[in-house]
């Protein structure tokens, strides 16, 4: 059984992957949807192979794709690159994702790669990331208006915060918004607990990295001129 997630800046570019020829799968990712939107103008959203099933994202200037034989259905694995997604949206901004700009995603590497992983982890072993909410932690009313004042008084010591939650695990225990401040919608507050998962208990999925073969032609020795391979192949 496998599971793989490769991402791809718009010209083949590697931006995160976890299978071992994921260099030469996100140059493929990238030149089968322009090959397919040049010629019939559609891109491809959906492959299957028996239990294996393949499914593709464009977001902006990236492009998703995540391959799984686990028997996940389509939605559910399109749910998860798109979670990917708003994860990255939230972390490097809308600038970096939609408008094309110059960003080198590999000096972030390591940061893209805790989060990818950390988050395929949690949503492949515990339901609650699965569905993608976040768990209230049930406390008595004195120790939730201690936490709430904690809150409280954190948020003076930051003027340019509006909210400030407080997690016991992966479970959120309490929260605090200033008077007029926008509110925190579930999918913020799921995508806070995954950043903070990642930034300080990472998954990191081993995998080999295989690189892609490059010609050396640094040593002439063993290379004939074009009338040295055509006397060699006339005498043979």
């Amino acid at each position: 059984r496998m599971k793989y997630v490769v991402i791809a800046d718009e010209i083949g570019n590697p931006i995160y992957f976890d299978h071992a020829d994921g260099r030469m799968l996100c140059l493929l990712l990238v030149t089968t949807q322009d090959l397919f939107n040049e010629n019939f103008y559609e891109r491809v959203n959906m492959l299957s192979c028996g239990r294996m099933r393949i499914v593709f994202e464009q977001h902006g200037s990236l492009s998703f794709m995540i391959a799984s034989d686990q028997g996940e259905c389509e939605r559910l694995l399109r749910n998860q690159l798109q979670l990917l997604y708003e994860l990255l949206l939230m972390v490097f901004g809308p600038h970096a994702l939609h408008e094309r700009k110059q960003l080198n995603f590999l000096r972030y590497r390591e940061l893209i790669q805790h989060l990818v992983d950390t988050t395929n982890h949690l949503s492949d072993t515990e339901i609650a990331f699965l569905v993608q909410s976040v768990e209230q932690l049930e406390i008595n009313d004195e120790i939730q208006e201690k936490f709430t004042a904690a809150l409280k008084t954190g948020l003076i010591a930051v003027p340019s915060t509006s909210h400030a939650l407080l997690f016991v695990g992966n479970k959120l225990c309490a929260t605090y918004t200033k008077p007029k401040a926008w509110p925190l919608n579930p999918l913020d507050t799921h995508l806070l607990l995954l950043y903070i998962r990642s930034q300080f208990t990472p998954v990191v999925k081993q995998h080999e990295r295989r690189e892609l073969p490059v010609a050396d032609y640094t040593d002439h020795a063993d290379v004939l001129a074009g009338n040295d391979t055509a006397a060699a192949a006339a005498a043979a």
